[in-house]
This record gives C-alpha cells, sequence and structure tokens, in this order.
C-alpha cells in the first residue's frame, strides 16, 4: 500500500511537471528537449533514444527488471505520458512520428494488461491516431 501510494504521488509529480513545462513560454525548443531528456532519465532511467528505439520487448523487459511485477505498469504510463507529451510538441516530423507511434504501442500494451480501464488513456490513444494521419 505504502509503495503504491508512492507510486501515484511520483506520477502525479511527473505530470504536474510536465504541465509546468510546457507551460513556461520562455523555453526554446533545445532547453525543452533538455529538460524532456531529464525526465525520461529521472523518472525512468534511460534516456529518450533507449525509450524511442528499442523494441517494446526491450522497454517492456529492461522496465520489468528495474521496477518489478508491482509497479512497471506504473512506470509504463508515466513513460507513455511522457512520450505523449514529448511526441506533440516536436516540431521534427520524423522524430514525432518515431515518438508518437512508440506511445500508441505501449497505451495499447497498457490497455491490454492494466486492470484498470482507462477514458484518458483512450483519449490519448484518439489524439495520436489524429496526428499521426496529419
Amino acid at each position: 500500500m505504502i509503495q503504491r501510494d508512492y507510486i501515484i504521488r511520483l506520477i502525479q509529480q511527473l505530470i504536474d511537471s510536465l504541465f509546468m513545462l510546457f507551460d513556461k513560454m520562455d523555453l526554446n525548443e533545445e532547453e525543452l528537449s533538455n529538460q524532456l531528456e531529464n525526465m525520461y532519465i529521472d523518472y525512468l532511467d534511460q534516456s529518450k533514444i533507449f525509450y524511442r528505439e528499442s523494441s517494446m520487448d526491450d522497454v517492456i523487459s529492461f522496465l520489468q527488471n528495474r521496477y518489478g511485477d508491482d509497479e512497471y505498469l506504473y512506470r509504463i504510463e508515466m513513460l507513455t505520458e511522457i512520450m505523449y507529451q514529448d511526441g506533440m510538441h516536436d516540431n521534427n516530423k520524423s522524430e514525432k512520428q518515431e515518438t508518437l507511434l512508440k506511445a500508441l504501442e505501449l497505451l495499447v500494451y497498457l490497455d491490454n494488461y492494466s486492470n484498470v480501464y482507462s477514458l484518458v488513456r483512450e483519449g490519448k490513444m484518439e489524439a495520436i491516431k489524429k496526428e499521426l494521419k496529419q
């Protein structure tokens, strides 16, 4: 119970950090990219490139090994949130597409393996599909 409360607070902290980051109007693209890279490392112990370029199996395996069966789904949720925000704000079309495709894959994984139904997750999946069609 204590561990679950901790991870829920960690997720909320991540979401708050993302909102504060994208709310700052004075950040240039490089600063924004650096801040996001730090979030990947701070919250998930690997770089953006690792998560974007690794196979789904490798990402899932890493997170399971690093955080255990009790926590890895929460970490996937955190990863999808970072990747979703990162992809939606990326100006480089090919990187945007790669990041959003990986986020979509992870959201589908969560949909299949989490015992919690989420309207927010469904909304993000639809938003990504819409964005990728453009």
